[in-house]
C-alpha cells in the first residue's frame, strides 16, 4: 500500500504533533507500506537529521520530502500565506506520485490539516483518484455558531474526505453527530514505543512527573496545589514553553513548594525516557475542559505506562477508553487538587498498589504501541480501497 502524507508544517518540532506524525509514518513503513511524507522545507535539515531527531532509525519505504514553505516572522503588515505556498508545490508532486494510474488502486492520501484537507479535495478533486483521509483530533468549531468560518471550514473538511480517523471514540462520535458526517469512521488512539525497563524507584524525596505542555486545560495548575499536600516529594515537570513556566514558577512560590519544583523545559523525545525513569509517580491531570474530557488522547499516558511506572490521571471520559481505575491507574476527580494529592501520596505509601498498577499498565500498553497503531491505519485503510 503507497500512503501519501503531505503536512504544512517546518519539521523537526517538540510538538507532540510532530512526534505523532513521524512515530505513525515509520512504523507505517515497517509494516512493510510505502510512505511519501511531505514537508516544509527547512534549511540545514535532511531526512537523516530529521529521523536522529526523532529517535528514529531509517527505514525501508519511508520517503522523506521537503517542499518550498513560507514562514512569515515580524509583526508586517503584509504577510504571504505560507499554506498556499506549499500546496503549489503539494499538489505538483501528489500529481506525479499518482501519474501511474495502477498506482492509485493501492494508495490513499492521508492528511490532519483542516485547509490542506480542505484545498486538496475542492480544487484538485479530478487529481486525487484515491481516498482522501482525514486524521481529527478535535473539533475546531466547539462552541462556534453556526456560519462561523471555522465552522464552515471544519464542515467542507468532512463533506469532501472519503474517511475519517478520530483518536478517541468520543471524538468520534461528536463528529458525526455535529457534521452529519456520512463516511467511514475509525477510532485509531495514539501510540508510544515500548522501553527498556527498570525496577520502581524507592527513592528519598520520591520523584512526581509530569510530562506535556503547560496550556491551562491541561491542569499543571491543580497539580502544584495538590503537591503543597504531598509533603517531601519533588515534581518534575518536562515541556511546556517559558511563559507558561514562569506563571506556574510563581504559583508554586506562593504554595510554598518552589524549592520541590524542577521545571526541566523542552526536553528532546529521544532523551524523554531517561526522565520517565526517574520517576514515582507519573501524574495526567486534565481538566474538564471538552477538549480533555472527550478529545484527548495524549502522547504523554502511552509513554508513562510503557514506562512501567503508576498512573494518576483525572477521571474522563477521554482517559477511560484506555484506564480503569485501581486496575491500571488511579482515576480522580479532575480539577480536585486534594484528591489528586490523595491518590499520590496513596501510591507513595503503598509499593504493592505501584507494581500492580504499573504492571497492569505495561501489559495493557501493548495495545497502544505505535506499531498496533499502524496495523489498525492499515486495515482502515485497506477498507477504503476495496
Amino acid at each position: 500500500m503507497r500512503i501519501l502524507y503531505p503536512v504544512g508544517e517546518v519539521f523537526p518540532s517538540p510538538t507532540a504533533r510532530s512526534i505523532q506524525i513521524m512515530n505513525t509514518c515509520a512504523a507505517l513503513a515497517r509494516r512493510g507500506n510505502q510512505v511519501f511524507l511531505l514537508l516544509g522545507k527547512k534549511r540545514g535539515i535532511d531526512a537523516a537529521r530529521l529521523l536522529e531527531y526523532y529517535g528514529l532509525l531509517p527505514t525501508p519505504g519511508l520517503e522523506i520530502e521537503f517542499l518550498p514553505i513560507l514562514r512569515p516572522s515580524g509583526q508586517r503588515v503584509w504577510r504571504p500565506s505560507w499554506g498556499g505556498l506549499f500546496l503549489f508545490f503539494c499538489r505538483r508532486r501528489l500529481v506525479r506520485l499518482l501519474a501511474d494510474s495502477t498506482g492509485k488502486k493501492d494508495t490513499v492520501v492521508f492528511v490532519r490539516h483542516l485547509k490542506l484537507a480542505v484545498n486538496l479535495r475542492r480544487k484538485y478533486k479530478k487529481l486525487l483518484e484515491t481516498p482522501l483521509i482525514f486524521e481529527a483530533h478535535e473539533i475546531f468549531s466547539h462552541e462556534k455558531p453556526a456560519g462561523s468560518r471555522l465552522r464552515t471550514l471544519e464542515e467542507r473538511a468532512y463533506g469532501g474526505v472519503d474517511g475519517v480517523v478520530a483518536i478517541t471514540a468520543h471524538l468520534a462520535r461528536m463528529i458525526v453527530e455535529t457534521f452529519s458526517v456520512r463516511v467511514p469512521t475509525a477510532v485509531v488512539p495514539d501510540g508510544t514505543r515500548l522501553f527498556t525497563l527498570s525496577p520502581l524507584n524507592s527513592q528519598t524525596p520520591a520523584r512526581i512527573v509530569y510530562s506535556g505542555q503547560l496550556y491551562e486545560w491541561k491542569g499543571v495548575d491543580c497539580l502544584l496545589q495538590a503537591m503543597a499536600e504531598v509533603p517531601g516529594a519533588r515534581l518534575a515537570i518536562l515541556g511546556g514553553g517559558a511563559g507558561g513556566a514562569e506563571q506556574l514558577q510563581r504559583k508554586a512560590r506562593s504554595l510554598g513548594i518552589e524549592d520541590r519544583l524542577d521545571f526541566l523545559g523542552q526536553v528532546p523525545h529521544r532523551e524523554v525516557v531517561k526522565s520517565l525513569r526517574e520517576a514515582d509517580v507519573f501524574v495526567l491531570p486534565a481538566s474538564g475542559s471538552p477538549i480533555s474530557r472527550f478529545w484527548t488522547s495524549p502522547l504523554k499516558l502511552f509513554e508513562y505506562m510503557a514506562a512501567g511506572r503508576p498512573v494518576v490521571a483525572s477521571d474522563l471520559p477521554s482517559l477511560r477508553e484506555i484506564l480503569r481505575h485501581e486496575e491500571n491507574a488511579l482515576l480522580v476527580e479532575p480539577g480536585n487538587p486534594r484528591a489528586l494529592a490523595a491518590a499520590i501520596n496513596r501510591i507513595l505509601a503503598d509499593r504493592g498498589l505501584a507494581q500492580r498498577l504499573a504492571g497492569q499498565a505495561l501489559a495493557d500498553v501493548r495495545e497502544y504501541t505505535w506499531d498496533a497503531r499502524a496495523e489498525r491505519l492499515e486495515r482502515f485503510f485497506a477498507e477504503l480501497l476495496t
